[in-house]
């Protein structure tokens, strides 16, 4: 069997260097994404929680990048 372990830091880095790269502040994202507050962008930012499916494919398409590209996984044989 086989498990995905995600890295939440590591995903965080990844948003944070599209964020830079693209030139999108964190209030920039929120209001891209239809968000009231910086509260749930601070918390995938600090690696404490991982964005919904539905926030990672608009923030793949905002960014034209792909799943793989926004968020770091590992496969781990059981």
């Amino acid at each position: 069997m086989k498990t995905i372990l995600i890295d939440y830091g590591k995903s965080s880095c990844l948003l944070r260097e599209m964020l830079e790269k693209n030139n999108f502040s964190k209030k920039d994202l929120m209001e891209r994404l239809n968000h009231k507050s910086l509260r749930r962008i601070n918390s995938w930012l600090d690696g404490n929680k991982l964005p919904s499916l539905e926030d990672f494919v608009n923030m793949c398409n905002l960014f034209s990048i792909n799943m793989n590209e926004l968020i770091c996984y590992q496969i781990m044989e059981k």
